[in-house]
């Protein structure tokens, strides 16, 4: 039988590939070197991992990605599939099929590519973060690999400049109104949006993400949360987030921002982050953190730097409809 692979996150995000049996689909980041490319994934490997379609069932292979691969949530190097299992790649999530899937994409043409930006960092970088164990989507946390954080990105360095403020279902269609509302469009464990931004679709399970066209690079709203650990503070979590990104990415510009205040939350720290990729393309990023008692929120939205002054204004009123109520 052959295995489909259908993307739930990431600007494929719907899209479904079919493998046949006896073959292999090679996924990673170089459109010359995967027969699925997502180039703008910057958290992927050129070749990143493979799945195949043999007489003994269907097999993913970690193909020695420097970030890994997950399957389920847990780091692997080679596991068998069963029907419904999820793989993570970078920044791109893929929800496994073993049966026929309504509509298919063949996996051996390569999909038109989008443009060569990074994904939201969605799932960011936690080589060795003090804090503690997370998002995916992963958060930063006290022994994790980049990859683990497949959800999230690091931030500035000691102390941000500017202490920390205080703070008094499946996939839907972009919404019209901006009207907020009592019953959240979103909840994602502790966070909670009030407000489906127009333009925006929801992503489920992780965060929002704004409808474009297939060649333009979508922005994307993501979060996690994560337990502190026994005495670690909100600013010494965000510094060891800062630290593991300042290793993780060639001389990022990392700046405090106002921090809007999170309903629920007890402390909250904003930051903007810019880092140019391989390609030439600067990415930004706008990371807000919110603390309830000894647990820890991080909220990332990801966009290309020539559009984040648009993008950010346009969600002014969205901050202020934002819950965390660990």
């Amino acid at each position: 039988m052959p295995i489909h692979l259908e993307i739930k996150a990431g600007p494929f995000a719907g899209k479904t590939l079919t493998i046949a049996d006896g073959k292999t689909l090679i996924v990673g980041r170089a459109p010359t070197r995967a027969e699925f490319a997502v180039p703008h994934d910057t958290f992927m490997s050129g070749i990143h991992f493979a799945v195949e379609s043999g007489q003994q069932g269907a097999r993913v292979i970690d193909k020695k990605s420097s970030n890994g691969t997950f399957l389920n949530g847990a780091r692997i190097q080679e596991s068998m599939l069963k029907d419904g299992d999820e793989i993570r790649s970078g920044q791109t999530m893929f929800q496994v099929r073993l049966s026929p899937a309504a509509h298919q994409t063949s996996a051996t043409a390569k999909p038109e590519q989008p443009p060569q930006a990074p994904l939201a960092l969605e799932q960011a970088t936690a080589g060795s973060s003090p804090a503690t164990h997370a998002a995916g989507a992963a958060p930063p946390s006290a022994a994790r690999s980049a990859a683990e954080l497949s959800r999230a990105v690091p931030a500035p360095s000691p102390l941000i400049p500017g202490s920390p403020s205080k703070a008094p279902g499946p996939g839907a269609p972009p919404a019209a109104s901006a009207a907020r509302s009592q019953v959240p469009v979103l909840s994602v464990g502790a966070w909670a949006f009030h407000l489906l931004p127009e333009g925006w679709s929801i992503q489920k399970d992780f965060g929002l993400q704004q409808v474009v066209g297939e060649s333009e690079f979508p922005s994307s709203i993501v979060v996690l949360e994560e337990p502190l650990g026994p005495g670690v503070t909100l600013p010494a979590y965000v510094e060891s987030q800062i630290a593991t990104l300042r290793q993780y990415f060639k001389d990022p510009q990392i700046d405090p921002a106002v921090a809007p205040a999170v309903q629920g939350s007890e402390e909250n720290v904003a930051l903007d982050i810019r880092h140019e990729t391989k390609e030439g393309v600067e990415v930004f990023y706008r990371r807000i953190y919110a603390r309830r008692g000894s647990k820890a929120g991080v909220l990332t939205l990801t966009t290309l730097a020539k559009n984040s002054q648009t993008v950010v204004g346009s969600l002014k009123t969205f901050w202020s409809a934002l819950s965390f109520l660990a």
